[in-house]
């Protein structure tokens, strides 16, 4: 078997940096001295034989190798996380840990109700959220890092089963300074020459990507990655660009006098959200059991 040539420091070493953006700050995220850090990255490099990232000005840039090892680091760490997390669950008499994934980080106004519900006919059974998992859309559930993933459209994979959840819609957010902001409704193409700030540069299933630019056959000239949704929303309000997101992400913001929140279309683009599970789950008694109190209580998120 061939043995890797990095450890775990290593690893969490790359995810600090990207992280925090800098040795310094990475450092800090670490408890270790600046030039421990500098010789911790230096090494990685060695090791892994090629160089991960460069300098510019006062920024970092990814290279391929490094991004191909960003994305395994995280994956890897968060899996040592969850499993070191089951051992002391189980031992302590949970008997099954179900892990639902969602990258609709905005609303988890449900979550208490749903654990509630579920924790009444399932009470050894414990539930995890996993917010943004590492990856591409649904691959977190295929590898079995997560047992539930809450998805925007239905899952057309002969491997995986998805059942609706409830119906939403999709939602302009600008700065209520935004020049769109006094507008009624807004195109793909009245959207295609501002800064876009998104939490995913990848293209996800039923959403705004597939929804509203492609049949416009435009796209944002600009874009702004900043991981959480909650980040899309503070980067909207100093009106640094804007943004689409499903209505269910924005509880907070309906009544939020520095946010607008303007209908895409003048007939408006729904979401239909689903839980997708592996068919081959291996102990899918408690994760549908779960999606059916999900079910229960989303069904109302409209009004919620």
């Amino acid at each position: 078997m061939l043995r890797p040539r990095l450890n775990i420091d290593h690893l969490a070493a790359l995810v600090a940096l990207a992280s925090a953006g800098g040795v310094q700050q990475a450092a800090r995220l670490l408890h270790l001295t600046q030039p421990a850090m500098t010789y911790r990255l230096q090494e990685l490099e060695r090791r892994a034989g090629a160089v991960l990232f460069e300098r510019e000005g006062r920024s970092l840039r990814w290279t391929p190798a490094g991004e191909r090892l960003l994305d395994g680091a995280r994956r890897i760490l968060q899996e040592l996380e969850a499993a070191e997390s089951d051992c002391r669950k189980l031992a302590a008499g949970v008997r099954e840990i179900v892990r639902v994934g969602s990258r609709n980080s905005g609303n988890f106004r449900w979550l208490p109700r749903v654990l509630d519900r579920f924790g009444r006919s399932h009470p050894q059974v414990e539930v995890e959220l996993v917010p943004h998992p590492a990856g591409p859309p649904l691959q977190a559930l295929l590898d079995g890092r997560i047992d539930i993933d809450i998805v925007a459209g239905k899952v057309a994979r002969a491997d995986v089963s998805s059942q609706l959840l409830f119906e939403d819609d999709l939602v302009a957010l600008v700065s209520s300074a935004h020049p769109l902001a006094a507008r009624s409704f807004v195109t793909a193409r009245d959207l295609a020459g501002q800064t876009y700030i998104t939490s995913s540069t990848t293209p996800e299933p039923g959403l705004e990507y597939e929804r509203l630019f492609r049949p416009a056959r435009v796209e944002p000239e600009h874009f702004l990655q900043v991981g959480l949704t909650e980040a899309v929303i503070e980067m909207v309000r100093v009106n640094r660009g804007v943004s689409v997101l499903s209505r269910w992400a924005l509880p907070a913001v309906m009544e939020d006098p520095e946010l607008r929140l303007i209908r895409v279309t003048r007939a408006g683009l729904s979401v239909r959200w689903h839980a997708a599970m592996r068919k081959s789950h291996p102990r899918a008694g408690a994760a549908h059991a779960l999606v059916k109190a999900l079910r229960e209580e989303l069904s109302g998120a409209r009004s919620a």
